[in-house]
């Protein structure tokens, strides 16, 4: 569960006045910006009706460029969830340990890490302890 999430789980009443506030500033910038493409388009049509597409296109690239970017941060590391929850006291230095192992030893068998990668994580972490 994200960070977020949870803080909406713990303060419904407080997120629901954000979700308020952000709904009413998103509809005045769309009111904003749509007032020019009005200006415009009784003036010119055929040029209201282009900027209409531009805008349109505009917020069509910007959809899927968040899209894509919720989608690259949908698989979190492994390695750095297992590291949040010990450093949050979830889980104990032993089980960090074993847990820790056993991702790189799976890493491993599937060939996402060389032998290199994994000798330098086991050091880095190895140092870390020290």
């Amino acid at each position: 569960m994200s960070e977020w999430s949870s803080w909406i789980q713990t303060h419904p009443i407080q997120a629901a006045g954000l979700g308020l506030i952000a709904g009413v500033a998103g509809l005045s910038a769309l009111g904003v910006l749509l007032v020019p493409i009005f200006i415009i388009a009784s003036a010119d049509p055929v040029l209201g009706l282009f900027a209409v597409v531009v805008v349109a296109m505009a917020g069509v690239a910007s959809a899927r460029h968040r899209y894509d970017g919720a989608a690259a941060t949908q698989s979190p590391d492994p390695v750095a969830e297992l590291e949040h929850r010990y450093v949050n006291g979830d889980i104990s230095e032993a089980e960090f340990e074993r847990r820790l192992n056993t991702l790189m030893e799976t890493d491993a068998a599937l060939g996402r890490l060389t032998d290199d990668e994994t000798e330098t994580q086991q050091t880095e972490y190895e140092t870390e302890l020290t």
